[in-house]
């Protein structure tokens, strides 16, 4: 779970450390009761034609939606790049299908142009995608669409061949084992980041990437967010919320969901079943236990498991016992100034998602 610590305060401004934060702390039986509590949301079925994946779409001078016939973009002319791509994973497609092209093309739907490929030229970063051409591999259209300068990014080599690739290839796991899966990716976006080519292509620092299962048997949903660099930690020390994530990229995620539902699974998040733990055994609370330690300032913890002998994971162990890391000031800050927001739900309930915008309301309700 470090590098979600890192990841997360380096989004933020950063200063020097205060006192230890003890809030944030969760206990074992807290963690799984959580878990379970997605069990018992009720699937809802949504009206024929409903794009579940796609973000909210706020009008923007330097932004352009564009769909293709396998993935939607909202491309960003400032960073010329995607902000997200969102498409979908059906287990029904005969993957393989297709072979990679590797033929690189800019996008002429995105009226100001995307990147080419002398932007890359000599610039030491891998062109990464955002939907994986392995994704793309059950058509042919669909394999050219991803080699789309719209669908790419500067990426380390170490980071697109290593980690994120590692990440692309458990989610298409996910897909076998659960038939469907919604996703929305992109690099996290902002001002000051370094630049290639001609066309001033920005380097992202993170990659993000969110998970949704919406089924009758199956609703949950997880986040990822990775620095954009080799990293030989595992996949579920990236994992975040839904919520956390919307809080870092300012995009609404699967706003589409009823209420209710999109509350329950963007609020917390179970590596327990994406990675397939059995929280339900029997044995299992007699003898594990989940680490606890506070990992950022919106109270998520880690999940990685431990025995009940173990104060805390590998990845937390030099921690004082009872306490959790220290939160940098500009963090705690920031946390103190989240509420909760003040719109109101479609059936009439105030929402209940946090927020820290001056008209204390979240991205859905502003």
């Amino acid at each position: 779970m470090k590098w979600l610590v890192v990841i997360l305060f380096a989004l933020l401004p950063l200063f020097s450390h205060s006192q230890t934060n003890t809030k944030g702390l969760t206990s074992n039986t807290e963690h799984f009761e959580k878990c379970k509590s997605n069990d018992s949301l009720k699937y809802i079925p949504l009206m024929f034609g409903t794009q579940l994946g796609l973000p909210k779409i706020v009008s923007n001078p330097n932004q352009q939606i564009v769909h293709h016939d396998c993935f939607s973009l909202l491309f960003h002319n400032k960073y010329k790049q995607a902000a997200w791509v969102a498409y979908t994973l059906d287990s029904n497609k005969n993957f393989g299908l297709v072979k990679r092209s590797n033929r690189f093309t800019e996008d002429e739907q995105v009226l100001t142009g995307t990147a080419n490929d002398e932007d890359y030229l000599h610039s030491n970063f891998d062109r990464g995608h955002l939907a994986p051409a392995a994704d793309m591999s059950w058509s042919s259209t669909c394999m050219s669409a991803s080699f789309l300068y719209s669908n790419i990014c500067p990426q380390q080599p170490t980071f697109n061949r290593g980690v994120w690739k590692k990440l692309e290839e458990q989610t298409r796991e996910w897909m076998h084992q659960f038939g469907e899966i919604y996703i929305v990716t992109g690099p996290v976006l902002k001002s000051g980041l370094p630049v290639i080519g001609k066309n001033q292509v920005c380097i992202p620092q993170y990659f993000y990437k969110a998970l949704l299962v919406y089924q009758p048997t199956t609703i949950m949903a997880i986040a990822f967010i990775l620095p954009n660099q080799a990293s030989s930690n595992p996949l579920n020390s990236f994992a975040i919320s839904i919520d956390s994530l919307e809080s870092v990229i300012g995009i609404d995620l699967f706003y589409r969901l009823p209420d209710e539902i999109e509350t329950g699974i963007e609020r917390f998040y179970c590596t327990d079943k994406w990675f397939r733990l059995n929280y339900n055994s029997s044995n299992f609370a007699n003898t594990k236990t989940v680490c606890g330690a506070a990992i950022d300032s919106l109270g998520n913890t880690c999940k990685e498991l431990i025995s009940k002998s173990q104060t805390f994971c590998n990845n937390h162990q030099n921690q004082p016992p009872n306490q959790t890391l220290v939160i940098p000031k500009a963090v705690q800050q920031q946390s103190t100034s989240t509420v909760k927001c003040k719109g109101k739900t479609k059936a009439g309930k105030r929402c209940a998602k946090l927020t820290a915008h001056p008209s204390g309301k979240c991205n859905l309700h502003q």
